[in-house]
C-alpha cells in the first residue's frame, strides 16, 4: 500500500503543479524520494505516478474527443476522419511517453535524493506520519493519519 500512496501523493504533486513544464518530474521525483533509496522500485513509484495523473486527463481527452467526433461525423469525408484519428492518436501517445516517462526519470532523481539526504528525509516522513522501517521503504503509520 506504500507505493500506491506515494505514487498517489506524486500525482497530486504534478496536478497541482501542472502550469509548469516538467511537473511530473517533480511529481516523480517526490514519489520517488518517499518511496527510498532503490532506484528501481522509486522510478517504478514515479512511473505509477504519472498513470495515475493521466486517469482524469484520459477522460477529458475522451470527452473532448467524442464532442469533437460529432463533428466529423457531419460531413468530413472519411479519409480526413482517418488521418485526424492517426494525428489525435500520435498525440495522445506523446501525451502518455511525455508524462509517464518524465515521471519515472522523477522517480529516479528522487531515489537519488533520497540516498543523498537520509537524514532528511527521515525527518520529513516524520513530520508527515510516515515511519521509516529500514531506512529506505516508509511504511504509514495509520495512527497519525486522521
Amino acid at each position: 500500500m506504500g507505493r500506491f500512496l506515494n505514487a498517489l501523493l506524486g500525482a497530486i504533486v504534478t496536478v497541482v503543479l501542472a502550469a509548469l513544464p516538467f511537473s511530473p518530474v517533480l511529481g516523480g521525483a517526490i514519489a520517488g524520494f518517499f518511496e527510498g533509496t532503490d532506484g528501481t522500485d522509486a522510478a517504478l513509484t514515479g512511473a505509477l505516478s504519472g498513470l495515475i495523473t493521466l486517469l482524469p486527463l484520459a477522460g477529458v481527452g475522451v470527452l473532448l474527443f467524442s464532442l469533437l467526433g460529432i463533428g466529423i461525423g457531419l460531413g468530413a469525408p472519411p479519409g480526413g476522419v482517418a488521418i485526424a484519428i492517426v494525428f489525435f492518436g500520435a498525440i495522445a501517445a506523446a501525451f502518455v511517453v511525455y508524462t509517464v516517462g518524465f515521471a519515472a526519470l522523477g522517480g529516479y532523481i528522487g531515489a537519488m535524493l533520497a540516498s543523498e539526504y537520509p537524514r532528511q528525509r527521515a525527518d520529513l516522513c516524520r513530520t508527515i506520519g510516515i515511519s521509516i522501517d529500514d531506512g529506505s521503504r516508509p511504511q504509514y503509520d495509520s495512527t497519525r493519519l486522521e
